[in-house]
């Protein structure tokens, strides 16, 4: 292989890489806007956007993603959970980025916003068991679209016990797996 071979053939990938970080600019825009229902015009728009991304929206997903846990290596939770949903809507069948999401939201993003201001115990356990509200509700986003991965199932026994110390719920859980 020669050295024009070899510069053409990394020409093409960054061209490519470029192209999808090109393509998935909109989405993360749309992702960090403020609105927490999206509008009949946004639904329409975040449709043409993925079907313009086609076969590349495990790429777009698996990038959005990266991104998502660069926000959660600085902590930050206002930019990590809009990545979150926007990967899992993009791969919905990624039972790992289901799995991994629900886990940041009910585990880490608690520990995030008790670093930024002093609290008190009461305190404490309300964000622990909001943030596990909304670990739960993702994660059952994940089990709704994936209803055979016992993965997710786990998951949320693991958020049952952890955060709201529901034995019964927990047991449900797993019986739900046999």
């Amino acid at each position: 292989m020669g050295l024009k071979t070899t510069v053409f053939r990394t020409f093409i990938v960054l061209f490519v890489m470029a192209l999808v970080g090109f393509c998935t600019r909109p989405l993360a825009e749309l992702a960090m806007r403020s609105a927490p229902v999206l509008g009949k015009g946004q639904s329409a728009a975040k449709s043409a956007v993925f079907s313009m991304l086609g076969g590349y929206r495990n790429i777009a997903a698996s990038l959005i993603w990266v991104s998502a846990y660069v926000y959660w290596e600085r902590e930050d939770i206002a930019k990590c959970i809009p990545k979150l949903n926007l990967a899992v809507d993009l791969e919905p069948g990624s039972v790992n980025f289901w799995n991994m999401g629900a886990m940041i939201i009910a585990f880490d993003s608690p520990h995030w916003i008790f670093s930024k201001r002093p609290t008190s115990d009461r305190v404490e356990k309300n964000i622990r068991l909001r943030q596990g509200k909304l670990g739960l509700e993702f994660i059952n986003r994940g089990i709704a679209l994936n209803p055979k991965s016992l993965r997710l199932r786990l998951t949320k026994s693991i958020i049952l016990e952890k955060v709201f110390d529901d034995k019964q719920a927990v047991l449900e859980c797993y019986e739900d797996m046999m």
